[in-house]
């Protein structure tokens, strides 16, 4: 039994909007596409069911881009390679 969620799954709530970068320098719009690249190379893995937890127990209170930030860092380091 596979229980697992893969990233193709949540990818597209990662995918920057045009809220996304609003008063956002440019170094962290360059690591931001460079996160969403490497969540996109893997996105046919999976993640652990503790990342996915951490992950659908992030905060929307902040803005587009902490939430989105937040959540691709937590999916980065729980990728099951």
């Amino acid at each position: 039994m596979n229980t697992h969620t893969h990233i193709k799954d949540i990818l597209n709530t990662m995918r920057a909007n045009r809220y996304t970068y609003y008063n956002v320098g440019s170094d962290n719009i360059t690591i931001y596409k460079q996160l969403y690249k490497y969540i996109s190379k893997h996105k046919n893995k999976a993640i652990t069911h503790i990342g996915m937890m951490q992950y659908n127990n992030t905060s929307n209170d902040n803005t587009d881009y902490i939430n989105k930030m937040k959540a691709m860092q937590i999916i980065s380091t729980n990728i099951i390679h």
